[in-house]
């Protein structure tokens, strides 16, 4: 903004003024860029062209009001904030009176300091006191242009946002903030004025106070050689904190050192532990301010180490005691098993703490003992003591024979009683007795045996469907004997007979179905299971029947078809409800009657290329009824099945028969019994014709047709080094083209061959020379000029395809 400044009025009537203005064209940090400018103004009457005289611009006439002689702005340069820019201007004359007219200044200009956004503080930082206050301290960076008006001072808690903790005096370069334990602050600052904020906040450090215990910890086991330690930290905030001290204390022992855990941490994997010992962890989390108390997880146990071998010892004759060394530090019990043979153990007891003997009364036998120590779910190994033995009368003895509800044949000429001795002590058998009754344990006939015999043999004299019940009983080094063994029953019955009626042995089969009768009886129960199994010579089973179903029977040929020639046995094995068994056999043979042949009688039909075959029964009184016929087509030795299941008059039409070219039809007659008939009749097509066959008729012509083809093997050559010709590699691929022509009569049979080949499938030609193959074909067609309705020729580029047999 400019300034001006006027200087004094001066002449006769009009008036003159000196007059000199300033502006600050820039300005920058402490310093302003000052401009002026000199002018003279008339403001009322007319000088009428006086000439006066200037200080900056020599002469200037005036005449009215307005301005003259203005030099326009120059630059006066820079002027401090606080100095002043001085310039001075005049205007005289000397009038017509000798009056001497003059108007000056003396002007002095000072710029205006203008109010920029404030620098930024300088280093700024906080420092915890020691009565719990926070000094945040900066150093100011101001200027005349850029002054502070004032300071704010944010502050943020545990890494949360900044907010506003004070807004402070534009002189201020301190602020105290009162803090809490267990907190991480930080502070920043940002001067302002009234252009605006500084650019930027200036961030102190962050400033930590005592931390506060962890909120817990905890240690897992996860193994023997393996803990983890995990603990929740008293903030949040991991900032708060440098680290987070471990120690560990093992089997009750005195602390040590154990590392720490990150600051953001919360487990610590321990993995130097060991067997045999308890560990315990104590945490405390630690910052420049200091550190928290100790917080102590609980204690982990590992597993225990195994006892020493256990010494046995008998104290009376059933009664031991056991005696071991046990160094286990970890050990909540002991647990104690014993065994007869080291396979099978049985819990004696599990002690409270660690033990280091034990007693026991497991009765006579040999026994073993092994003992373990625990800790919850934890166990050592475990360790066994040598056998000791005490002395006690056996346990029941075990009938072997004869087997509980065991049916003994009547034609069994003696019953042997067998037992297996059963010590409890391990001593061998020194005397036995066994006994047998007859009416159900009322009456006993009681044995003795000598020394360690362990069977007898009883005379089978009792009646049929008698029960006989026996027992027994030993004695070993133990002067008692033990108990009766559990009663086992058993029964003399008589064995069932079973016989095959027929067919008889030896028997020829001339036809199907077979016929069978099989005869059974039984004094001791009733047919329970049986089976009649036909065998082939090699012995193969090729028929069964369950027996229950029915002794008397017919074999018919859908489940038994014998061949002719062979030899069968039929085997008939039966079981009675008293569990004995029987069987019996019987040798076959066969010797089928043939059945009549099928007649084939053959009529083609030159127009269509096919040939309707009639099957036909050639009855004799020798040969046996036809049950049904199959037809074959015959092409030089190449045998394609036409159909089956046929009947006597049935037809079947064969259209792809070969034209031009002598073959035959072959038939095979089935019998009921399976036996079949052969025979073969000639068969010719003559025709002028080349078919082609598709899903939509037949196409056909007769005038020159032609069929020019070539066979295209795929092979490939190479030449091999020291080789003179070539080597071959060849596969079984090969391509078959053929050209085929044929001219034709009609529109009508050309648009034939127009429909096969437009249909786009797959067809069927037939050339004059007996080829019948599937194919593919493209066509082309050329209707004569002038007379297209009655002459065509067609030509074919056929490609042969695979396919099924035609």
């Amino acid at each position: 903004m400019a300034k001006g400044f006027w200087g004094n009025a001066s002449g006769p009537g009009a008036k003159m003024y000196a007059y000199v203005e300033f502006r600050t064209s820039a300005q920058e940090e402490g310093r302003a860029w000052v401009q002026y400018k000199r002018s003279c103004y008339v403001d009322s009457g007319n000088f009428g062209g006086t000439i006066v005289d200037t200080s900056w611009c020599g002469r200037l006439r005036l005449y009215g009001t307005g301005w003259y002689g203005d030099s326009g702005w120059q630059d006066y340069g820079w002027v401090g904030y606080g100095g002043s820019a001085h310039v001075s201007a005049s205007v005289w004359y000397l009038g017509w009176s000798n009056t001497h007219y003059n108007s000056s200044v003396d002007a002095w200009y000072s710029p205006d300091v203008p109010t920029w956004k404030p620098n930024n503080v300088m280093s700024q930082v906080a420092v915890l006191r020691s009565d719990g206050t926070v000094l945040v301290t900066w150093r100011s960076n101001t200027t005349d242009a850029r002054p502070y008006d004032g300071v704010y001072v944010d502050v943020s808690v545990d890494d949360g946002e900044y907010e506003l903790a004070e807004d402070c005096g534009g002189d201020v370069t301190a602020y105290t903030y009162q803090a809490e334990p267990n907190r991480l602050y930080k502070f920043r600052v940002l001067p302002h004025n009234s252009a605006g904020n500084a650019p930027a906040h200036q961030y102190t450090n962050a400033v930590a106070t005592t931390p506060n215990a962890p909120k817990s910890a905890s240690v897992a086991r996860d193994s023997d050689t393996q803990n983890t330690l995990s603990i929740v930290p008293g903030s949040p905030c991991a900032g708060l904190y440098l680290s987070h001290d471990v120690q560990r204390q093992m089997d009750g022992g005195a602390w040590s050192d154990f590392g720490t855990i990150e600051a953001a941490g919360s487990t610590k994997v321990d993995r130097s532990t060991s067997a045999n010992h308890s560990w315990r962890y104590r945490v405390r989390s630690r910052n420049a301010a200091g550190a928290s108390a100790w917080v102590e997880t609980g204690t982990v146990y590992n597993t225990p180490c195994a006892p020493g071998k256990p010494k046995m010892s008998r104290v009376s004759d059933t009664k031991v005691k056991g005696a071991f060394e046990n160094g286990a530090n970890t050990a909540t019990g002991t647990e104690i098993e014993r065994s007869p043979d080291l396979e099978m153990w049985t819990a004696v007891r599990t002690t409270q703490g660690k033990a280091t003997d034990f007693e026991d009364d497991p009765g006579g036998g040999t026994w073993y003992y092994r003992v373990r120590n625990v800790c919850g779910d934890l166990a050592s190994a475990w360790v066994e003591s040598d056998g000791i033995v005490t002395i006690c009368a056996p346990a029941a003895p075990t009938i072997t024979s004869p087997s509980s509800s065991q049916v003994i044949p009547k034609t069994q000429a003696s019953i042997t009683v067998a037992w297996r001795h059963n010590p409890i002590d391990g001593s061998a058998q020194t005397a036995a007795q066994w006994r047998w009754s007859t009416d159900g344990g009322a009456t006993w006939h009681v044995a003795d045996v000598d020394g360690g015999a362990s069977s007898a043999s009883l005379d089978n004299s009792f009646a049929v469907n008698a029960k006989l019940t026996v027992q027994a009983r030993t004695k070993g080094a133990h002067a008692d004997f033990g108990p009766w063994s559990v009663a086992v029953s058993t029964y003399v019955r008589q064995v069932p007979t079973v016989t095959i009626e027929q067919p008889a042995d030896g028997f020829a089969i001339e036809n199907t179905p077979v016929h069978v009768l099989v005869r059974y009886s039984d004094q001791s129960g009733e047919l329970a299971a049986g089976t009649l199994t036909v065998r082939d010579a090699d012995g193969a089973a090729v028929f069964s029947r369950d027996l229950m179903d029915g002794l008397e029977f017919d074999v018919r040929s859908g489940e038994w078809l014998p061949r002719d020639g062979a030899a069968y046995t039929l085997e008939a094995s039966v079981r009675s409800s008293s569990t004995l068994q029987a069987s019996a056999s019987r040798a076959v043979s066969v010797s089928y009657v043939l059945p009549s042949m099928a007649v084939a009688d053959a009529v083609p039909d030159p127009s269509t290329g096919y040939v309707a075959v009639t099957l036909r029964e050639g009855r004799t009184d020798a040969a046996v009824a036809m049950k049904t016929c199959s037809l074959w087509r015959n092409v030089g030795g190449v045998r394609t099945l036409l159909a089956e299941d046929l009947h006597d008059g049935s037809t079947v039409l064969d259209r792809y028969a070969p034209l031009n070219t002598d073959y035959s039809y072959e038939t095979a007659s089935f019998a009921d019994s399976g036996a079949v008939s052969e025979a073969s009749y000639p068969g010719r097509i003559g025709s002028p014709l080349l078919f082609v066959y598709w899903s939509g008729g037949i196409a056909s012509g007769m005038y020159a047709p032609g069929d020019e083809f070539s066979v295209e093997p795929s092979f490939s050559t190479y030449q091999i080094a020291g080789k003179r010709y070539p080597v071959v590699v060849s596969s079984e691929n090969v391509e078959e083209p053929h050209d085929m022509t044929v001219r034709l009569k009609s529109r009508k049979e050309a648009m034939r061959f127009y429909e096969a080949v437009r249909s786009c499938e797959p067809m069927v030609f037939k050339t004059l020379y007996g080829f019948v193959f599937r194919g593919v074909a493209k066509a082309s067609f050329t209707p004569s000029l002038g007379n297209a309705e009655q002459a065509w020729d067609v030509s074919l580029n056929v490609t042969r395809t695979d396919g099924d047999a035609l």
